[in-house]
């Protein structure tokens, strides 16, 4: 029955106005063979007088670039001369699958904030000091230090308006505002787009600090510097990240969303590089971005 079946779809694409043909003719020059191709979907469809409903198929199309259809088709069998016609219907679920993509990162990412934001509040609980204060003292200081967190958390979901970079930094390290050292550097405006990946990214070095890095051990430091610098026909943003007097770092033997989140905010967020270096005396991060007006 295959040779029945590629005849029809030729009959087929020969009868569509040329328009439409141009339009929605797939390059399945890479694709499998099998169901994946017009030929095998109607193969399926006249010998068992079944039907295909929501099947879906990603496709590069001359007309309107890569897009994801969904395909349905049936067998029409007319009474009279019991001639074979199917009836295929196209429907474009692109922006919906992006939808959807974008919406898993978010509920993936919401999660996998949650679970850092309470190894934050547990490491700025133990990491408070208690000799010699009162307990209202310590309160003061803990709720102080998750007020920042919270902060910075209700900023690398909102946006908004454009944000200086000194900002930006100074509420990230708050919670530990005595034990980071930011450097004097030049006046750096965010746009709106920039500002929840640069949150995420200093999030989750926020939280790498605490957890594994030079906030885990009493009198560990962190150091941040940046300045701007010109390359070909834009100016760049170079951020650097230091840890000292923290444990010894090695690389990580996996890679986990947090991980990936800070590569994904650096690369795709920030449209810059990110250079992660596991040094004995602390994590150095180098992150470049072209500015924005």
């Amino acid at each position: 029955m295959r040779p029945i079946a590629s005849a029809l779809v030729f009959a087929l694409a020969i009868s569509a106005p040329a328009a439409f043909a141009q339009t929605t003719k797939p390059d399945v020059s890479a694709a499998p063979s099998a169901p994946n191709s017009g030929a095998g979907l109607v193969g399926e469809i006249i010998p068992r007088s079944a039907a295909i409903v929501g099947y879906e198929v990603t496709a590069d199309f001359p007309a309107i670039g890569r897009r994801t259809m969904l395909v349905s088709a049936r067998r029409l069998v007319h009474p009279d001369n019991n001639s074979t016609s199917i009836l295929f219907v196209f429907e474009d679920v692109t922006d919906r699958r992006v939808g959807d993509a974008q919406k898993d990162v978010l509920l993936a990412e919401t999660r996998h904030r949650m679970k850092n934001l309470l190894a934050i509040v547990r490491s700025l609980a133990s990491q408070t000091d208690v000799e010699g204060r009162s307990a209202k003292d310590y309160r003061d200081a803990f709720l102080g230090r998750f007020q920042a967190v919270a902060e910075a958390e209700s900023l690398a979901l909102a946006g908004g308006a454009p944000a200086d970079l000194r900002a930006l930094v100074e509420q990230a390290l708050r919670p530990a505002a005595d034990r980071c050292r930011i450097a004097p550097g030049a006046v750096v405006t965010l746009s709106p787009r920039q500002i929840v990946p640069m949150s995420l990214i200093l999030h989750e070095l926020m939280t790498n600090v605490w957890k594994y890095g030079a906030y885990s051990r009493s009198g560990g430091l962190v150091h941040v510097s940046w300045n701007l610098a010109g390359q070909e026909d834009k100016t760049v943003l170079h951020l650097d990240w230091h840890e000292e007097n923290g444990p010894p770092v090695t690389p990580p033997t996996r890679t986990g969303f947090g991980s990936r989140l800070i590569d994904i905010s650096a690369v795709q967020g920030l449209r810059g590089t990110l250079e992660l270096k596991y040094e004995p005396t602390g994590l150095r991060v180098h992150l470049t971005a072209p500015m924005e007006s």
